[in-house]
């Protein structure tokens, strides 16, 4: 762990952590919302960008829980794609 890494861990409040977490739940339900309207209107989805690796923290249940329905989404699409790939 570096002097930057540690400084960071020192200073970062639990409320401050909270807050980054509904930073990225609220981003990820935006998403969510948005790819949503987006396929129904017969555009691809927008594709997420990957996730800011958090070293030294555990996730929480939360922050879990959204990474399984993230994947879980994703594979849902990608089945989606290759069915419709296979109508056409």
């Amino acid at each position: 762990m570096n002097w930057r890494e540690l400084w960071h861990r020192i200073s970062t409040t639990r409320y401050t952590m909270l807050l980054e977490d509904e930073v990225d739940r609220l981003r990820a339900e935006n998403r969510g919302l948005l790819n949503s309207l987006l396929t129904r209107a017969g555009v691809q989805p927008i594709d997420a960008p990957p996730l800011v690796s958090r070293e030294g923290r555990r996730m929480t249940r939360y922050q879990r829980q959204t990474q399984i329905d993230r994947e879980a989404f994703q594979k849902t699409m990608r089945e989606v794609e290759k069915d419709a790939r296979g109508a056409s």
